[in-house]
């Protein structure tokens, strides 16, 4: 909900949080996803690569981790 009001910091900081509290990697993935989105935002890409690699790791079959993560190589 940060992230669409534009408050990208918020939402890396709940994102990180919720990462910890999730129960299984699998829980995890969306989360990865998305924080790894963010960081695209904020300019940040190695972070984004880790987070996107984490979470296609994860779920291999996800098509927009990939394509979020090849911006991310884009932008390094």
């Amino acid at each position: 909900n940060k992230a669409a009001r534009g408050d990208n910091s918020g939402a890396i900081e709940d994102l990180t949080e919720a990462i910890k509290m999730a129960k299984a990697d699998y829980d995890a993935a969306p989360m990865y996803m998305e924080r790894g989105r963010i960081y695209i935002d904020l300019f940040e890409p190695k972070k984004a690569v880790k987070d996107l690699t984490k979470a296609i790791e994860i779920v291999p079959t996800w098509g927009r981790a990939y394509h979020y993560r090849s911006k991310a190589y884009e932008a390094l």
